[in-house]
């Protein structure tokens, strides 16, 4: 026998209908965030390989230019680390 719907059923159905289209709402939203922000952050780092290649690519031509003042600067931070690392174990 089927049952009745009260104004009280009638209200709660209303209500979940309304949570459920609400919460589809929502959920939307967070996608279409969730992917614009997954595309900024592929195109930030898009532009930091770029510019990190940029900066490889002058330091490549300025030691091939130059080479002396490089190595020089390469003995020199080696001599350093191995001074406070020989420092440290005393």
């Amino acid at each position: 026998m089927p049952t009745k719907d009260t104004p009280t059923k009638k209200t709660s159905k209303n209500l979940v209908r309304q949570a459920s289209e609400e919460l589809a709402q929502v959920a939307d939203m967070i996608e279409e965030t969730s992917e614009t922000a997954a595309a900024k952050a592929k195109q930030a780092a898009e532009h930091v390989a770029a510019q990190a290649k940029t900066a490889a690519k002058a330091a490549d031509a300025k030691v091939r230019e130059n080479p002396w003042p490089a190595v020089a600067g390469a003995g020199l931070i080696g001599a350093l680390l191995g001074f406070f690392a020989g420092r440290s174990k005393r």
